[in-house]
């Protein structure tokens, strides 16, 4: 069982009525992929398990991650193997990096070793 460390910080939200908050900047893995350069609107939804934001930064993230978006959503398996080859995804929050460790995040089928 793996232990995640969570440290809680407090930014200041842009948009009343929602989680939306200003994104200084991101990156994937080597930081060849910047995303949301120039600062850019986020909002964090803890209820769902989508990725929203303008269709180029998303569309980065995907093909970073080998995604395959089809539509409006994006389904990804990964053999277990490759999963720690993954990039890191790294967001910049009011002076605050945010590191995303995808296969922290992953669910495994116990069926076909599949991720």
């Amino acid at each position: 069982m793996s232990v995640i460390n969570v440290i809680s910080k407090y930014i200041p939200i842009s948009q009343p009525g929602y989680w939306q908050f200003l994104m200084d900047f991101g990156y994937v893995g080597n930081m060849t992929f910047e995303f949301c350069n120039n600062s850019c609107q986020a909002i964090a939804d803890t209820g769902t398990s989508l990725i929203v934001g303008p269709q180029d930064d998303v569309n980065l993230i995907f093909k970073a991650i080998g995604a395959n978006a089809q539509g409006f959503f994006c389904i990804l398996v990964y053999n277990s193997l490759n999963l720690k080859c993954l990039p890191l995804i790294i967001f910049l929050l009011s002076m605050f990096l945010i590191l995303i460790i995808i296969e922290m995040l992953a669910k495994q089928n116990l069926k076909n070793d599949n991720i």
